[in-house]
Formats: structure tokens, sequence, C-alpha cells
């Protein structure tokens, strides 16, 4: 918006495209305004900014544009790099070492650039504390990345979207936390899992369910919350079976009285009380944020609310529930 409290829009503009961070520089800027005359708008165009749209302005307006820009990254990015570009190119993890070339190899790298869904093209950052897992698990680097490249070919939406420390099972029983931002990968933290296969699946059906409550229609439109008929039903749903689904893996595999936790909780005992309660307190404020939303929801059916604020106000509490989630992948993950 081109009216803000302290700033205008043409000095945020300013600000982001003076930044290094290219994922942050080159990003499209589109700034709406009621208020703003010509010579404005020819300001704002010189400081940066992609569009300029006049309130009020339609969603189908707004997404044509954002549709146009990313239509664009994407021809920019599958186009073929030219020959001098390519000495600017980072290497795909720079503290491998470097390998004896055998006209076998050579075919097989070859083979590798040819294929789109592999990791060639990611920048791998290596974490000090995962660098020294390797050694003690007696793995190479190259094993490491191995391992990861045959996980995201198995499951391809690895690819598309990023990251946020996740712990990514690998094949050979082990559990991978990664960030992955954009065409960056870091590899954080290596740990052993459980050799117990049931109790492994059982968790990745977790991951599953997951993944697909994080990757939403609303996360990206938001007011189809409101919208679209069902659209916050399904989204609730969704989250109500992962914790059903959380709750049923805990108590089989872990032996939890996680029912018992969850509706009694002062009178909780055994050896694992403290994973028990943690597990109970995420699970119950997950929850509670999806009833919030949904009252919230509700209130714009009774007309007690707008939308665009009810939009805001019910994301923000999916996403609170979402997080309390999130804590538990990461606390309570099938580690040895």
């Amino acid at each position: 918006d081109y009216m803000l409290p302290d700033v205008n829009g043409n000095i945020v503009a300013g600000t982001i495209r003076q930044q290094k961070d290219p994922r942050i520089s080159q990003i499209l800027i589109i700034v709406i305004s009621g208020v703003v005359n010509q010579d404005e708008i020819s300001g704002l165009l010189k400081s940066g900014v992609n569009r300029f749209m006049k309130k009020p302005f339609s969603i189908n307006e707004l997404l044509a544009i954002i549709n146009e820009y990313c239509e664009q990254i994407i021809q920019k990015e599958s186009a073929p790099i030219q020959e001098p570009k390519q000495s600017h190119q980072k290497p795909v993890l720079t503290v491998l070492p470097e390998r004896t070339q055998t006209k076998e190899s050579d075919q097989a790298e070859s083979k590798r650039q040819e294929d789109p869904m592999n990791l060639k093209d990611y920048e791998i950052v290596l974490a000090e504390e995962c660098r020294k897992k390797l050694a003690s698990f007696r793995l190479t680097q190259e094993n490491l990345l191995e391992l990861v490249a045959g996980e995201f070919r198995s499951h391809v939406n690895y690819f598309r979207y990023d990251l946020e420390n996740y712990p990514l099972p690998l094949r050979s029983d082990y559990i991978l936390y990664i960030n992955k931002v954009g065409r960056t990968i870091e590899f954080r933290r290596l740990a052993r899992c459980t050799a117990d296969k049931a109790k492994l699946a059982s968790w990745n059906d977790i991951l599953s369910l997951y993944r697909r409550a994080s990757r939403l229609a609303y996360r990206k439109e938001p007011e189809k919350l409101v919208l679209v008929d069902k659209s916050f039903d399904r989204v609730a749903l969704l989250h109500g079976d992962l914790r059903e689904r959380m709750i049923k893996h805990y108590q089989t595999h872990d032996k939890l009285p996680l029912k018992k936790a969850l509706y009694d909780a002062e009178h909780t005992d055994g050896p694992d009380r403290e994973k028990t309660e943690g597990l109970a307190f995420h699970l119950k404020e997950a929850a509670k944020a999806d009833e919030e939303a949904r009252a919230i929801i509700e209130s714009v059916r009774l007309g007690d609310m707008g939308v665009e604020e009810a939009v805001g106000l019910a994301v923000m509490e999916l996403e609170r529930s979402l997080q309390h989630i999130h804590k538990i992948i990461l606390a309570y993950s099938p580690i040895q």
C-alpha cells in the first residue's frame, strides 16, 4: 500500500531493491493506492515497482499480474544457460572432495544433467553439527547427497515447495533435518531413526498429512476460506485427521497414555510423563486454534465480521495450529 504510517510505498520499494539477497531484491512489487497522482506513479516505477494498481481493484486483476510475473520467472529459469555464465554457477556441494573422472562417470554426469528432477542446480549448505554426525556414522558427504536425492525423487513435491526445519526420513535408517528455501538446501542435523519399520511407516504417514496441510490452497489464496463453500471445513478436517493420527501413533508405538493426558492432565503419570504432557499441550493448543478459526469463519456467516478481517484472523489461527503440529514433529521424531 502506498499510504503507510511512517513511510510510503516508494521508500519501501527502494529499500527492497537495495537488498543484497536476490530472492528479496528481485521480488515482484505491486503498489496499490486510491490517491496517488501520475507524477507519484512515475516515481514509483523508477524506484523499481513492477506495477501500480488503483483502488478499488479486482482480485482477478491482481492474480493476472502475479501469474504473468510467475510465467516470466519460469521461462527465465527454464531457458538454457549461456556458456559464459556457467563459470558463475555455484557447485552443488563445495565441500565434496574431487572425483577422478572416467568415461563412465562422465556419462553418468551427462545423464544426471539431462534430468530436471535432481539436485544439480541447488546450493547445498552442510551445517557443522551435520558434518560431525557424518563422521560418527561413517558416511561420506556424497553418500548423504545420494540418499537425499533418492528421497526427493520419490517425493517430487520436495522440489516444488520450501521446507522449514523439516525432518526428512532417509532410506538407510537416518533422519536429516533440512531447510529448503528456493535453490538453497541446508543440511542442519542428522540422526539415526528407529529400526521399528511399523513405527517408521506410521511416522511417514504423519509427515504426508503434514505436507498436505502445509500446502493447502488457502495459504496462497486466503480469501478461499470464506468465499469457497466448504473450504474451511476441508482444512479443519485435515487438521483433525493429523492430530488423531498423531495420537494413535504415540499411543501405539510409544505406549503413551495420550487420550488420558488430553482430558485429565493433572493425573498423568509414568516414566514418560514429561513427553506425554508436552505432546498433549501442543495437541490441545492446535485444536484450540482450529476452533478459534472456526468461530471466526462462523462470525462472517452471521454477518458479525467483515470478510477481509475474518480471513486475516482465521489464517493466523490456522497457522498457529500448524506451528504446534510442527513443534511435535521436531521434538518427538522417531530417532534413537
